[in-house]
């Protein structure tokens, strides 16, 4: 059986924040300082900026995987606040 789009965008998202998470801004440098999502210069990533980076990773225009804002709101936060593991556990939780 196949793995669907969303999940594989959902994956990459996961693998992004495991390789390098931020809280505070989308996306940082190797260095700490804030880069746009999209920037070459990314490596580290909160959970909303490495589901957008996991998007375009993938040639999406248009997101596939839709959040509203409660959830935008509460992912951006508990990012913050809880931390990388409480990010990562909210993107499983969007695995269908």
């Amino acid at each position: 059986m196949s793995r669907s789009l969303q999940t594989e965008v959902v994956e990459r998202a996961i693998a992004l924040l495991e390789k390098g998470w931020t809280y505070g801004a989308f996306a940082r440098d190797a260095h700490g300082h804030e880069v746009p999502v999209l920037s070459e210069r990314a490596a580290r990533f909160c959970g909303l900026g490495a589901l957008d980076r996991a998007h375009y990773d993938f040639g999406l225009n248009v997101p596939i995987v839709k959040l509203s804002q409660r959830t935008r709101y509460l992912l951006a936060t508990r990012n913050d606040v809880q931390g990388k593991e409480e990010a990562i556990r909210m993107l499983r939780e969007l695995i269908p």
